[in-house]
């Protein structure tokens, strides 16, 4: 896909944005109480934020501030909601792999099904 993907960390408060440019956000679910999809006006995932994100990727908030790619999926069907995230970081100038998230909830709110991944460079 060649959609615009920003990445933005807030270590002051632990959170990780993730989201496509050029995209309307029109309302949020919360999937846990650490993890929100945000979906645009035709129940499109457009990005996601991530709270305690450091605790959830097991490493430092330090880790977070460099981050230089990964990918994201998103999967809904009519009975689940996965949402799978792998980020890899520079640490003393070598690239390393994250802890990846895979959450898989119930898909309580009724979002049509659709699949999206994403490339984060």
């Amino acid at each position: 896909m060649n959609e615009k993907i920003t990445v933005d960390y807030d270590d002051e408060n632990d959170n990780l944005f993730v989201f496509l440019q050029n995209e309307d956000y029109d309302y949020s679910e919360i999937i846990t109480k650490n993890v929100f999809i945000d979906f645009n006006k035709d129940e499109k995932p457009v990005g996601f934020e991530i709270d305690n994100a450091s605790k959830l990727f097991k490493t430092n908030k330090s880790n977070l501030k460099n981050i230089i790619g990964g990918n994201v999926k998103i999967v809904i069907d009519e009975k689940d909601i996965n949402l799978n995230v792998n980020l890899y970081v520079e640490i003393q100038k070598q690239s390393v792999y994250l802890n990846p998230i895979n959450i898989i909830e119930n898909n309580n709110f009724n979002i049509p099904s659709i699949e999206t991944t994403h490339v984060l460079t």
